[in-house]
């Protein structure tokens, strides 16, 4: 079931023209594994967060962000779309980068991001939030 959902998130990748930056990403199995068979992502991207590069998953209503490290297990982090106070994001030739606010005040800064994910970002950011029935 784990290659499923990887194959299935690969084919997204393919949709969103995203597979040559992605489409080998070793972080791609562990997201595969949290998400849920009805979501969509919306937008793939990686970088630099707490010095370890992670990938950033934007969805309907939350957004997944995932480290797997070349040792040990990855690591998960799912933040609720609705708990997202404010985004920033900085499109540059070199250095681009994006931030994501959090109602508590919890702020995510992810640096070193690819500039072909950045509209792609921003675009997923702008949805409106779904409501996801479990």
């Amino acid at each position: 079931m784990a290659n499923e959902a990887k194959q299935d998130l690969i084919n997204r990748l393919r949709e969103l023209y995203l597979y040559r930056l992605y489409g080998f990403d070793r972080r791609l199995k562990p997201l595969g594994a949290v998400v849920n068979p009805d979501e969509t992502v919306n937008s793939f991207s990686t970088g630099l967060w707490n010095g370890q590069r992670r990938m950033v998953a934007v969805t309907g209503y939350r957004i997944i962000i995932v480290a797997a490290p070349t040792l040990g297990n990855p690591e998960v982090l799912i933040i609720s779309r609705s708990a997202v106070s404010s985004y920033t994001a900085n499109k540059r030739l070199f250095g681009s980068w994006f931030s994501i606010q959090t109602n508590d005040g919890t702020e995510y800064k992810f640096t070193n991001v690819a500039r072909g994910a950045m509209d792609l970002f921003k675009w997923a950011m702008d949805e409106p939030i779904t409501e996801f029935d479990e």
